[in-house]
């Protein structure tokens, strides 16, 4: 759950005790927003519309106010809210075992057929489990098939995209300036790392591409174009929840603007009208999820 940081004012992540069950939860900072989650509970729907349901905001602002009685947070400082399934190993239990007591670790499977299979786990180890497992095929190979000089896995020292060891950050506040473009825009460039050169340099060919994508959004056109190019964009909902934090952080998530990214994304991608439009009713439904609490 996203909701506005002056309303709880968090300068550190902050735990907080549900006063219902003493489940930890956390009140995290997040530039100019604060995260508060997050639960645990069953879930046996549709896996293509999981969402936050009304009883998962109202156990969040539960214990939020209890934590911090001075924010009284409500229905409408909820920004949007986010969910998932967490892919859990339950060995010998039953249906009655509680999600919040099944181990968080992972496993690692061998069939006879010599198939390997990794389950559990969490996303602060993903790299080290991919490891983990790429290491152990390499063993394998060499000891089932005699394969020798498989490389182990090196992703422990691989430089992640858009950081190139130098501290460039003056030196991109300058150019960004240079195009006039405001200080929460930049804000948001910095974030693509080395990338925000990459976007500099479209507004140096097409100038008109600095316009904001709407009234308060700090995203420029030529986001939209760079991502369309370097960041394997396929679709709408791409754009806005994962290339950037418009679905998260915006009060309409986005839908103000999505026709506009629709458009840019239309011209980069090949889509015609029909699809356009498609993508648009599809990120309206996307948002309808993340609002569904409020009807039920």
């Amino acid at each position: 759950m996203v909701v506005p940081w002056e309303r709880v004012k968090a300068y550190n992540a902050m735990p907080i005790l549900s006063p219902r069950d003493q489940r930890m939860l956390f009140v995290v900072p997040w530039r100019s927003f604060t995260l508060i989650g997050t639960t645990d509970t069953d879930y046996e729907g549709d896996y293509d519309r999981i969402r936050a349901s009304r009883e998962d905001v109202d156990y969040i602002l539960e214990a939020a106010n209890r934590a911090l009685p001075r924010a009284r947070l409500d229905y409408d400082d909820v920004l949007s809210t986010y969910a998932g399934l967490r892919p859990l190993v339950l060995e010998g239990g039953g249906k009655d075992v509680k999600e919040s007591q099944v181990s968080r670790e992972h496993s690692i499977y061998e069939s006879h057929s010599g198939l390997l299979s990794i389950a559990g786990g969490k996303l602060t180890t993903a790299r080290s489990m991919a490891e983990e497992l790429v290491d152990l095929a390499a063993r394998r190979l060499e000891q089932r098939y005699g394969i020798r000089g498989i490389p182990r896995c090196s992703t422990k020292n691989a430089p992640v995209y858009g950081k190139d060891g130098r501290d460039f950050s003056k030196r991109m506040e300058r150019l960004a300036r240079d195009v006039r473009l405001d200080d929460d825009v930049i804000h948001r460039l910095q974030l693509l790392g080395t990338g925000a050169l990459r976007v500099l340099g479209l507004l140096a060919e097409d100038p008109s591409l600095s316009r904001r994508l709407g009234e308060g959004i700090p995203y420029i056109e030529a986001q939209v174009v760079y991502s369309a190019r370097e960041e394997m964009v396929i679709n709408l909902e791409d754009f806005m929840v994962r290339r950037s934090l418009i679905f998260y952080e915006d009060r309409e998530q986005g839908l103000g603007c999505a026709e506009r990214v629709a458009d840019l994304l239309g011209r980069e991608l090949g889509w015609d009208e029909g699809e356009r439009r498609r993508q648009v009713e599809e990120y309206r439904r996307v948002v309808e999820l993340s609002r569904a609490y409020r009807d039920e």
